[in-house]
C-alpha cells in the first residue's frame, strides 16, 4: 500500500508540472537542416536532372498566368510571397528574407513557417526554394541589388511544423551585387532609374501600346551597346564569369551605366536588357514576361488590343559586330526580333535565329517537375494596323477585304477570341453594335460583288 501510495505520489507530481510547463519541458527539439547557397542548390538541381537550370518550358496546353509566382505549388508559392513582401526589407543587403521570428543556436532569426512536419518539407531537398526564388528574380528585375549567389537557404523543424530561411552566407558582407555598399547606394540607384523611366513615360503617355513597345525597344538599343567584354574575353564559357560586375547581369546595366562606348565594362548582356525591357513595361502596366534558354534570355509582351504575345529580344534587336557598328546596321537591325511569333523562331532561319533557344526551351524538366511555363506565343508576327488605316471588313489584317475576313470573322464568333479590332472593323452594321454571323454575311457579299 506504501509503494501504491508513493507511485500515486509521483504521477501526482508529474501531472502537475507537466500542466504548469507543457511547451517548455516536454517541447519536441528542433532538427536542423545544413545551410545550402543558392548557387548549390542550383548547381545540385541541374546534377539531379541533367538540364542547367531555367525557368519555362513551351507547352501548348497550358497557360501563363500574370506572372511565374502564380504557377508554383502551395510551399514554394508561401517562399516566394514572402520574397516580395520583404523587398523593401531587402534593401539594406544583410537582413533575413523571413516573416517570423525564431532561436536557432541562441541567435534571433526571421522564419518561414510551414504547418507540416520536417520530414515532408524537406523529402526533396529545398528545390521548391529554387523554384521560387527564381520565378522571383524574373517576375521582379526591379530588385536589380540581389546577387543570389551571395544568399544561402536554412531550414528546420519537428514532427509538427518546419522552416525555412532565406539568409546571407556566412563568408559575405551583405549580398548586394558589385557596385553597392549600403542601403543610400542602393537608392540612389532607385532614384535614378525612377527619373529616367519617368521621361520615357512622359515621351510616350500619349502613345499606343505597339508604339511605346517600339520607342522603349528603342531607347534600349540607342542607348546601349552590348558588353564586348563578356562577348570577347568569356564567350567561350557558359557560365557567368567571376570577374564581372554582377550589375551587367541587371536592369541597371542597361538602365544606367551602360552606353555606346564599346570598351565600357558596365554595358549589359542579355539579362540587363532583358530585365530592363521588362521594367519599362512594367512601369507602363504592359503584361511582360522575363523568358530564357540556350544561354540567351529575351522578352514576351501581350498586346492589350489582341490578348496575344509576341516576342521581343532587345539584345538582337542591337547589334554586336566585329567592328562598330554603323548607324545603318543600327537602324536595320533594329526591329528585326520585334513582336514576332512562333514560326518567325522557329523557322526564322538564318534571319531569326532565337530557334535554337526556343529548341533547348521545349520541354524542358521545369515543366516536368513543377509547371512553370512560358506564355504561348502566337504563330504569325504581330501586324500593325493603327486605327487610322484600318479597313472594314479587313479581319486578318492584310490590307484587303477578302472571302478568308468573312471565314476568319465567322470563326471568332463561333469560337471566342474576338478582340476590339475585329469588333471595330468587323462590324458592317453600324445600326448594330453586336458582332454576328451577319456581319461576316456582309463581307462575304461585299467580296463577291468586287469580283
Amino acid at each position: 500500500m506504501k509503494c501504491l501510495k508513493k507511485g500515486l505520489g509521483i504521477f501526482a507530481v508529474f501531472m502537475i508540472f507537466t500542466a504548469l510547463f507543457p511547451m517548455t519541458a516536454f517541447a519536441e527539439e528542433d532538427v536542423v537542416g545544413e545551410r545550402v547557397s543558392f548557387k548549390e542548390l542550383k548547381k545540385s538541381f541541374e546534377e539531379k536532372n541533367k538540364v542547367k537550370a531555367s525557368l519555362g518550358a513551351f507547352d501548348k496546353n497550358k497557360e501563363y498566368d500574370l506572372c511565374y509566382g502564380n504557377q508554383l505549388d502551395d510551399n514554394s508559392k508561401k517562399v516566394y510571397d514572402i520574397l516580395v513582401s520583404n523587398i523593401e526589407k531587402s534593401k539594406d543587403g544583410v537582413s533575413d528574407l523571413g516573416n517570423e521570428k525564431t532561436i536557432v543556436g541562441g541567435e534571433e532569426y526571421d522564419v518561414i513557417y510551414f504547418d507540416m512536419p520536417y520530414s515532408e518539407l524537406n523529402k526533396n531537398g529545398l528545390d521548391f526554394c529554387l523554384y521560387a526564388i527564381m520565378a522571383f528574380d524574373y517576375d521582379h528585375p526591379e530588385v536589380f541589388w540581389l546577387n543570389l549567389n551571395k544568399i544561402e537557404l536554412w531550414s528546420g523543424g519537428n514532427s509538427k511544423r518546419s522552416w525555412v530561411t532565406v539568409l546571407l552566407k556566412l563568408d559575405c558582407e551583405n549580398y548586394y551585387c558589385d557596385g553597392y555598399t549600403s542601403y543610400s547606394d542602393v537608392k540612389k540607384d532607385i532614384d535614378t532609374i525612377d527619373e529616367y523611366c519617368k521621361g520615357i513615360q512622359n515621351e510616350i503617355k500619349d502613345m499606343d501600346c505597339y508604339n511605346k513597345l517600339s520607342r522603349i525597344n528603342s531607347v534600349l538599343v540607342d542607348k546601349n551597346e552590348y558588353n564586348r567584354y563578356v562577348q570577347d574575353v568569356i564567350a567561350a564559357s557558359d557560365d557567368e564569369n567571376e570577374d564581372n560586375d554582377t550589375r551587367i547581369y541587371k536592369c541597371v546595366s542597361a538602365l544606367i551605366y551602360g552606353n555606346t562606348d564599346h570598351t565600357n565594362k558596365l554595358n549589359p548582356v542579355c539579362e540587363g536588357y532583358s530585365r530592363a525591357f521588362k521594367v519599362l513595361c512594367d512601369k507602363e502596366g504592359i503584361e511582360c514576361a522575363i523568358v530564357s534558354g540556350g544561354g540567351h534570355m529575351w522578352n514576351y509582351v501581350k498586346l492589350p488590343d489582341e490578348q496575344k504575345w509576341y516576342a521581343v529580344d532587345v539584345t538582337w534587336n542591337d547589334p554586336v559586330f566585329d567592328g562598330i557598328p554603323s548607324e545603318d546596321d543600327i537602324e536595320k537591325n533594329k526591329y528585326r526580333y520585334f513582336l514576332i511569333g512562333y514560326k518567325s523562331l522557329i523557322e526564322g532561319g538564318g534571319e531569326n535565329k532565337l530557334n535554337k533557344h526556343i529548341e533547348s526551351t521545349d520541354g524542358i524538366v521545369y515543366d516536368k517537375v513543377f509547371g512553370i511555363i512560358y506564355p504561348r506565343l502566337e504563330d504569325d508576327d504581330y501586324i500593325y494596323a493603327p486605327e487610322e488605316n484600318w479597313i472594314m471588313g479587313d479581319v486578318n489584317k492584310d490590307g484587303f477585304v477578302k472571302a478568308d475576313d468573312a471565314s476568319e470573322l465567322l470563326s471568332l464568333i463561333l469560337n471566342g477570341g474576338l478582340t476590339d479590332y475585329h469588333k471595330k472593323v468587323g462590324n458592317m452594321d453600324e445600326q448594330n453594335p453586336e458582332i454576328t454571323a451577319a456581319d461576316a454575311a456582309v463581307i462575304f457579299k461585299m467580296v463577291l460583288e468586287a469580283d
